[in-house]
Parts: C-alpha cells; sequence; structure tokens
C-alpha cells in the first residue's frame, strides 16, 4: 500500500515480484478498507493499475462495510477511477472483467462531474441523486467545491443533499441539531437581516451554524438579492461560494443581477465586477428572451439608463443579441434618445448604435401596459400601433438628425406617412 500511495510503480513491480498480496487491504485506518487497485485507481496511476492487472489484481471486490465516513460501502475499483474522471483507468476496468453495473457507479458518475466540473451534468445529477449520496462522499465533494470556489458546484451539493448542521451560536456543550428538525437557525429572518447590515463576519458566522444561504420570507429579499442592493461584492462571492442560488428573486420577480444592473449609474468598478460575478456564476435569468416584451430588455433597459457602457457590453458578451431580436425594442430606443437621458449626448448617441449594431429593432407590435389602453383615442386608425412609433417620434424631433435618421434604419416609420396609412 506504501508504494501504491506514493506512486512508486518499481517498488510494487518488486514487491508483487516477491509474492507480494495482490489484493490485500493496508493496516492504516485510511487504506484498511481498500484493496491496492482501488487506491491505485483512486488516486489516478494508470501504470499501477496496468502492473496489479498484470499481476491477478481483482476488479472485483468491494468496499466492506465499516464505521469510518470513507471509503463509501459498496464502491468497486471501477468506481474510484469513475469518481475522479479517470476515464483510461476505468477503461483499462473494464476491460480486464470490471462489471460495469455496480450500483456505486451513479454516485461515481455524479462524483466525477463534480471533479471535472462538468456544472448542467452535475446539476442534472443532483436531482436523480437527491439524499441519496453518501455522507463521506459528500464532505469530500464539498471540500473540493469550496476550494475550487465554484457557486456552480456548491449548488449541485446542495441540491443533491448537502446541508450544514445547524449549531448553537453559543458553545452550550448540547449536540449539533439537525437542520431538518430546526427552523434554519430558528430565524428565517437572521441572513436577510445581516446582509442589509452588511455584517460579513456574523454572515459567515451565521452559514457556518448551518443557516441556508437562500432562506428567506415572503415579502423580504432574499440574501443575495440584499447583497445585490448593498452592491457588496465580498457578500455577494460569499454567498454564491457557498452555493446560493445565482436566480433566485425576490417576491417581486427582481433577481440579484437584476439590482446590480438598475443600481450600477454610481455604483463605479463595484457594478461591474458584481455582474461578471453573477454571470461567471451562472445567471441568465435576467437575459432570457422569452415574453412579450422579452424578459431580457428589464436588465437591459436599466443598463441603458445607467449610461454604463460597460455593463451594456457585458450584457451584449453574455448574449442580449438574442433578446435584442426577440422583439420589438421600442422601449429601449426610447431610454437612449428621450431627452433627459442623464446620460451625456456622446455616450446616448453611443449607446444608440450599439443597440443598432445589436440587432434591436423597432415596430408596431408593442404591448400596451393596460393603464394606458383607455387613455388611446380609439377613434384613429390602428390607435395602439400610433401609441407604440408617439414617443420615438416625439424624442427624435428634440434630436440632432442623424439619430432620427439611424432611427428610421431601425424601423421607425415616418411620423406623417404613418398617419396617412
Amino acid at each position: 500500500m506504501k508504494a501504491v500511495s506514493a506512486g512508486d510503480a518499481t517498488e510494487l513491480a518488486a514487491l508483487l515480484a516477491r509474492g507480494g498480496p495482490r489484493n490485500l487491504p493496508g493496516r492504516l485506518p485510511s487504506t484498511r478498507n481498500v484493496s491496492p487497485l482501488m487506491l491505485a485507481s483512486e488516486l489516478g496511476h494508470e501504470d499501477l493499475v496496468r502492473i496489479l492487472l498484470e499481476a491477478g489484481a481483482d476488479p472485483s471486490p468491494r468496499v466492506p462495510r465499516h464505521l469510518e465516513d470513507w471509503p463509501p460501502h459498496g464502491w468497486t475499483a471501477l468506481c474510484f477511477a469513475q469518481a475522479h474522471g479517470h476515464s483510461a483507468i476505468a477503461r483499462r476496468l473494464e476491460r480486464t472483467g470490471a462489471s460495469t453495473q455496480p450500483s456505486c457507479l451513479e454516485e461515481a458518475g455524479f462524483a466525477a462531474a463534480v471533479h471535472l466540473k462538468q456544472y448542467e451534468r452535475a446539476h442534472k445529477l443532483a436531482k436523480v441523486l437527491e439524499n441519496r449520496v453518501p455522507p463521506g462522499l459528500l464532505e469530500r465533494l464539498v471540500r473540493f467545491a469550496r476550494e475550487q470556489k465554484s457557486p456552480q458546484l456548491m449548488r449541485a451539493l446542495r441540491t443533491v443533499g448537502y446541508r450544514r448542521r445547524v449549531v448553537s451560536p453559543l458553545s452550550t456543550g448540547k449536540p449539533p441539531v439537525d437542520l431538518d428538525r430546526t427552523p434554519q437557525g430558528e430565524d428565517a429572518h437572521l441572513l436577510t437581516r445581516l446582509v442589509q447590515e452588511g455584517n460579513h463576519e456574523e454572515v459567515r458566522l451565521a452559514i457556518e451554524r448551518g443557516v441556508d444561504p437562500d432562506v428567506f420570507v415572503p415579502y423580504e429579499d432574499p440574501p443575495l438579492v440584499a447583497a445585490a442592493k448593498r452592491m457588496d461584492v465580498a457578500l455577494l462571492r460569499l454567498l454564491l461560494e457557498e452555493g446560493a442560488k445565482v436566480d433566485i428573486s425576490s417576491t417581486q420577480g427582481w433577481t440579484a443581477l437584476d439590482h446590480v444592473v438598475a443600481r450600477s449609474r454610481d455604483a463605479g468598478p463595484a457594478a461591474l465586477e458584481a455582474a461578471r460575478m453573477l454571470f461567471d456564476a451562472g445567471a441568465q435569468k435576467g437575459l432570457s428572451p422569452a415574453g412579450k416584451p422579452p424578459r431580457g430588455f428589464r436588465i437591459l433597459d436599466a443598463a441603458l439608463a445607467s449610461c454604463r457602457m460597460d455593463i451594456v457590453d457585458l450584457l451584449f458578451e453574455q448574449g442580449a443579441r438574442a433578446v435584442l431580436v426577440a422583439g420589438p425594442a421600442n422601449r429601449l430606443y426610447e431610454t437612449v434618445v428621450r431627452p433627459d437621458s442623464p446620460c451625456p449626448d456622446e455616450m446616448s448617441w453611443a449607446l444608440l448604435e450599439k443597440l443598432y449594431a445589436g440587432g434591436a429593432r423597432i415596430g408596431g407590435d408593442v404591448p400596451v401596459p393596460p393603464r394606458l389602453i383607455m387613455l388611446i383615442r380609439a377613434d384613429r386608425p390602428d390607435p395602439y400601433r400610433l401609441h407604440a412609433y408617439a414617443s420615438l417620434w416625439s424624442y427624435a424631433a428634440k434630436r440632432p438628425p442623424e439619430w432620427a435618421r439611424l432611427l428610421h434604419q431601425a424601423g421607425l416609420p415616418s411620423e406623417s406617412e404613418e398617419k396617412r396609412r
């Protein structure tokens, strides 16, 4: 076992040549429940696996029942190889007769998705294996996800069943209490309140005591949204690394990304860092092209109104073009062209060109808010179509001629021609 642990192929071959045991577990607590082949497969030593198999090592033994958290009961050498993404070793084991149907392969497949950072596969398998992953394996995967500082992996691990155990903030001498038996820290308001106060250390301690980073009560903000409202990059990072759902929304339907962009005008570099961090963690709901108007128009409108070209560029990097072509972008053009825009004229013109180059087009099929339906004069021909263009006509008349020409290229018809239709 010492030769396998050290990856010493020469020493292992010499031991086997002298008649050393091929399948006997080690004597140390860390190796007494695994065979040499299991350990070599886990560590990824392909040359040692080959030497052991050629010497007659058996790939079929399973980890026996034992009292330790690791290794998982019932695992074979193939499961250890699969769990750590050692595909070449797994193929070699299969060629030498290792069963491809042991029950541990599902658990190993999930572990492999985590180790290989296959986020979508990890989330998919997490839903299938919910509350079925052995605790020892789960703890190891959590440590790996924390080392990688990966919000996506932590969310998958929370989906599959990982929860910290709730403990008292003070040392009472009592044993830890299961999370399922105690409401999150006995106070669903706790984490949101600590985030709103900007108390970084107390937030960290609350999470360490077992408070779920997604817990909140109706009509209050989830902790991640509260951190976004504060534009607190450090708290956003802490919550994301603890597996907070990046697209969780408040009762009003606003996500953390929505708030970061909407509050970015005077937030300086922190807004761009926070937005990029949320995208890196998998935020996509805010840029959805679904709906009428598309859901993503809200965040694009907020970025344009905030006069943040860097934020707009980031949204384009993340797929804003797919949102722009999903429906008439009249509202976005209105935000940029309106004479009372807070942006300097040079910035507004640059944003206008950015919209047009990104595929945003103007059209007459624009949803009308219910509160305005009674105000639109129904005696005019096609009154809703005229309403769709009215603001743009008014704003364009107060801007330089080249603005009107670009709007016309984007689909804005002539006011006189439209009224003669």
